[in-house]
């Protein structure tokens, strides 16, 4: 990945594997049509987010002024 983006003077961006990924949206997304269905807290996401060990820029959520 690095040697692709130095190649094309890109910075490496957020990476997570594909298990992270699965996981992550496995909890994110949830079936809005379910009765009493409420979006998750924003503190709720963040801690979805640091479940899954993703940090970084990339992965912060400014509303909870996270860098």
């Amino acid at each position: 990945m690095s040697q692709w983006c130095a190649r094309r003077g890109r910075a490496v961006g957020a990476l997570l594997t594909l298990e992270q990924g699965w996981a992550l949206a496995q909890a994110w997304f949830t079936d809005p049509r379910r009765p009493g269905w409420r979006r998750k807290p924003l503190a709720a996401m963040a801690a979805l987010i640091r479940a899954q060990a993703l940090d970084g820029p990339f992965w912060a959520l400014p509303e909870l002024g996270e860098p």
